[in-house]
């Protein structure tokens, strides 16, 4: 090396450059559903509906449960409004069209069919299916196998106390069950992981 010249410059990579692209932070903790990371990044948008949307879920299911208690029946927009919020967190959670998309609806598709097939059979309300299909729509099947279970046990406790305040009336009628509280009530309990999980 010639003492006159002097070191050879470093070579310029760009790494260092001003206004060279820097290393983006991103924020891709790992989400329940499919075992698929959450691609919410740093975004204000992607974080605002994530933070909206289950608590809109939250509001929606308590509107259910008291809609259920007074009139014995879940109103159509209630149901509609769960079923058409489910793609908007799909997409707020980077849910891919095919696999993810396709298997949450196929998974919400047979379940809804399913309680069809026991709504036909006069063993459950209308409104109470469409809650339990509109429900399908947000999460895995398994946190969905722990609500419907949760669900029949919340159920079976309402229709004994039902029936117990029935027989201390002597009154021979028998009980409509509001199956739209043990619908929600299962959903609150058992949802609040796989929906707030990303967060952690």
């Amino acid at each position: 090396m010639d003492p006159a010249i002097g070191p050879a410059p470093l070579a310029d990579d760009g790494a260092h450059r001003i206004g060279a692209p820097q290393t983006q932070l991103s924020c891709h903790p790992r989400w329940l559903r499919f075992g698929k990371p959450c691609r919410l990044g740093l975004s204000l948008m992607g974080v605002g509906f994530a933070l909206i949307l289950p608590a809109a879920l939250l509001c929606l299911l308590v509107a259910a449960g008291i809609e259920d208690v007074r009139r014995r029946e879940i109103a159509n927009w209630t149901n509609g409004a769960i079923a058409l919020l489910a793609p908007v967190w799909w997409w707020a959670t980077g849910m891919t069209p095919w696999p993810d998309m396709a298997i949450q609806f196929g998974i919400a598709a047979a379940i809804f069919a399913i309680f069809v097939g026991l709504w036909v059979l006069n063993l459950i309300g209308g409104g109470d299916v469409k809650l339990i299909g509109a429900l399908a729509l947000w999460v895995p099947i398994e946190p969905m196998i722990s609500m419907l279970i949760l669900m029949s046990i919340i159920g079976g406790v309402i229709a004994a106390l039902l029936l117990i305040e029935r027989k201390w009336r002597r009154d021979p009628a028998t009980p409509q069950v509001p199956y739209g509280v043990a619908i929600a009530c299962s959903a609150l309990l058992t949802f609040h992981e796989p929906l707030l999980n990303h967060f952690r």
